[in-house]
């Protein structure tokens, strides 16, 4: 019987060389690690570097614990300013580029920034498939109530493109259009103001027929819900404390949608891609909108009499803004913000220029000191697991973003809070081993292989290989190979893309 040393205690020694680093292609500039950044003996200049968000970019921090090294490198200069006078200096120019710590100007900037540089980048294009209909954001946010810090992000941002409604290509242009026009928007960004330096900050952009053909998808699903209809609109209305429950029509919805698969396409329509866009769709309802068009006032018209437009609720924008206006919902960080010019003026040079470095970490969330100026009275990062982990796995225990254990040998990935599965280095360095006799689980861990691909442990994986299941059926695309375990279980192996 032919045994592979799949499960080892003990480092491999392989000439990596031979083996091809994967690197995981996107629309976007984000490559998991931020890009050292050439120092210049005129701080000025280093921190108009800033301007280009890679230096600080974040995107899948928690799988590249190198980032944070980088960033240390790339904001070094600024513990380099220690003499008043240079601190004075550049207390002045943060102040000219940003408008801090005047915060309604600040929020008027970054929105400004939002507005000016997708406009610049349709214009840049100079072709009607790129043509903006319509941009918005979550007004509740802080830069909505003109309470921001430089630096912030624009949550639920969004931008609809005109994209090839004439079908002039064909099929799948849309998603060229909309990769392009991501590309040009993260050059194009000034994110000294407005930060896009992770994925999940940046904003969701879609095309005409994108959001005709979704919602289009959906409604064959929602035609075969049974709900109440007033409870839905009024937890629309008013519900944004019990996460669940505000997100009702969603969880039902999502128990009639398949899991994501790995190989799904970008458009497929499964729980997590749907979940995703209930939070643009709900931005399009009931976000502050900053470009408009008719065009865009006949989609919203086409709109809404559809349930899934009308219901959605996994943001509770609306909900949220009513009690803002209500005098109901007031975070204490926006309350202790409306006294910080006043405070500011007050303090030293030392302790401005503090604050100021601490502003600048923020933006990449490496900041250390002020804290009651930035964190929320909810941990809302916590408190939407459960809920996500409903949207997209149907379980409020999974972990759509899973935490992770880096060993010496091995990687440990929460896919639930407290039940790891250990992923190991294969008989080569091209093998990534799932220990796991659960094949949803070993479907489940393919979602994350991008990121784990980022890992020194597994950056030259190109197949997986796990035992053969006890429970489910061999997952899709693998097949059985005629090697075991030292235990005697069959091996199964997937070659990735």
């Amino acid at each position: 019987m032919k045994v592979l040393p799949v499960i080892t205690s003990y480092n491999n020694h392989f000439n990596v060389y031979e083996y091809k680093k994967h690197s995981t292609p996107q629309n976007l500039s984000f490559k998991g690690t931020p890009e050292y950044m050439s120092l210049s003996s005129d701080n000025l200049v280093n921190y108009d570097k800033l301007s280009h968000g890679s230096y600080l970019d974040i995107h899948d921090d928690s799988f590249a614990p190198q980032n944070k090294a980088i960033r240390t490198h790339n904001l070094s200069f600024l513990d380099s300013i220690d003499e008043i006078s240079a601190q004075k200096k550049f207390i002045d120019h943060y102040k000219s580029v940003t408008g801090f710590p005047n915060l309604a100007e600040v929020s008027k900037r970054i929105e400004n920034t939002f507005i000016n540089s997708v406009k610049s980048v349709a214009l840049g294009f100079d072709d009607y498939k790129y043509n903006v209909i319509a941009a918005g954001y979550d007004g509740t946010c802080s830069v909505g109530k003109r309470m921001s810090l430089p630096g912030s992000d624009l949550d639920k941002a969004f931008i609809i493109l005109n994209g090839d409604y004439l079908k002039i290509y064909g099929s799948g242009k849309d998603e060229e259009i909309v990769g392009e026009f991501k590309n040009r928007l993260w050059h194009a960004t000034d994110q000294r103001i407005l930060s896009y330096n992770h994925d999940t900050s940046f904003p969701s952009i879609m095309t005409i027929n994108q959001i005709k053909n979704t919602m289009a998808a959906i409604r064959e699903y929602t035609d075969k819900m049974s709900f109440d209809r007033n409870i839905m609109a009024q937890n629309v209305k008013e519900e944004y404390l019990d996460l669940i429950k505000a997100s009702d029509f969603n969880i039902m919805l999502s128990k009639l949608l398949p899991k994501r698969k790995y190989d799904d396409p970008i458009n497929a329509i499964n729980k997590e891609n749907i979940k995703n866009f209930a939070y643009f769709i709900e931005a399009v309802r009931d976000g502050k909108i900053v470009i408009t068009s008719p065009e865009f006032q006949k989609l919203t018209g086409e709109l809404e009499n559809n349930d899934f437009y009308k219901y959605s609720n996994v943001a509770q924008m609306r909900a949220t803004k009513n009690a803002v206006e209500a005098g109901i919902e007031q975070k204490t960080k926006i309350l202790l913000r409306k006294e910080l010019e006043n405070d500011f003026s007050n303090w030293s040079i030392s302790k401005q220029f503090e604050f100021i470095k601490t502003l600048i970490r923020y933006s990449c969330e490496d900041n250390v000191y002020f804290k009651e100026y930035f964190t929320n009275d909810r941990n809302f990062k916590e408190l939407y697991k459960p809920l996500l982990g409903l949207l997209c796995y149907g379980d409020e225990n999974r972990r759509l973003n899973p935490e992770f254990k880096i060993n010496s040998n091995s990687i440990d990935l929460y896919l639930e809070k407290s039940n790891p599965v250990s992923l190991y280095r294969g008989f080569s360095p091209d093998t990534m081993w799932i220990e796991s006799y659960d094949s949803g689980i070993i479907e489940d861990v393919l979602l994350h292989i991008d990121k784990l691909r980022k890992t020194k442990l597994f950056e030259f994986v190109s197949k997986v290989q796990a035992p053969l299941p006890i429970f489910g059926e061999i997952p899709k695309n693998f097949g059985l190979i005629n090697y075991y375990t030292k235990t005697g279980r069959q091996i199964i192996e997937r070659t990735l893309k």
